[in-house]
């Protein structure tokens, strides 16, 4: 699958030492992922801690470690993500630093650098684990009441559960973030190769999408939108449709965007 938040990044190692520890613990369903206990298993405590300026931190010394998270976070999916991600820098850097802190752009906005994109990599997959994750994408109709119903279940955010729907969907879609007038970053399935489906980063939203519109209107529900309103790149002589859901998230003041992609 390709996805420009990943480029130079060993996303594929991060996913495996996750997938490791699920398999190290024997869990098999989403109410058996219990952070806590495998940080404390690793020599991990886990504090909350009024931080200004970073989500979370982890301190590295020697076998043992701390992660603060920041005491204020906006939701148990975020603060989990968070408790991930340090996890995945214990896990995955370890001689690279014995201080790490992290931004919300680092953890939640894919803009820090390689060694936090792994550490997204690896926190995704061990609070989403792909084989108990994939089946439920490969049974439900996508849209934002799949990505819902599993951010519940897995305790996670909608943000971090979209991505790794549009990952896992059989479907060509894509999942984008805007501030309604300009694309933050987006994500495409391995069944949207092509450049004639890349959304950029600072593409400037067209009034015919949802997303434009969605700040003051409200939330939309799937439906048809203009081709062009996301993907001025594709040939004409050939057939698409583009069905489009988008939300506003009122406390971020972003817009998120499934996208779903039809070819005939």
């Amino acid at each position: 699958m390709r996805h420009d938040r990943f480029v130079g990044a060993d996303s594929e190692y991060a996913k495996r030492r996750a997938l490791g520890l699920i398999d190290r613990f024997g869990i098999t369903s989403s109410s058996e992922i219990d952070l806590e206990a495998i940080a404390w298993f690793l020599g991990v405590h886990i504090r909350e801690a009024r931080m200004t300026g970073s989500e979370a931190r982890l301190l590295r010394k020697g076998r043992r470690g701390i992660i603060s998270v920041r005491k204020d976070v906006a939701s148990e999916g975020r603060r989990r993500f968070s408790i991930a991600h340090e996890l995945g820098h214990w896990i995955l850097h370890e001689g690279a630093g014995q201080w790490w802190v992290c931004s919300a752009e680092d953890i939640y906005a894919y803009v820090g650098g390689l060694q936090e994109l792994e550490a997204n990599a690896f926190a995704a997959e061990l609070v989403m684990p792909t084989p108990i994750f994939r089946p439920y994408c490969d049974r439900g109709t996508f849209g934002f009441m799949l990505v819902e119903r599993l951010a519940e279940l897995f305790c996670t955010s909608l943000t971090a559960t979209a991505l790794r729907v549009v990952e896992h969907s059989p479907e060509r879609c894509c999942v984008v973030l805007s501030d309604g007038e300009n694309v933050h970053w987006s994500w495409r399935s391995g069944k949207l190769p092509d450049y004639e489906y890349f959304i950029p980063k600072g593409f400037r939203l067209r009034q015919s999408s949802k997303a434009w519109s969605s700040s003051f209107e409200g939330n939309s529900g799937m439906s048809k939108v203009p081709p062009m309103a996301w993907f001025p790149n594709l040939p004409s002589g050939r057939g698409f449709e583009v069905w489009e859901e988008s939300r506003y998230l009122e406390g971020y003041g972003v817009v998120l965007t499934l996208l779903s992609v039809n070819e005939y």
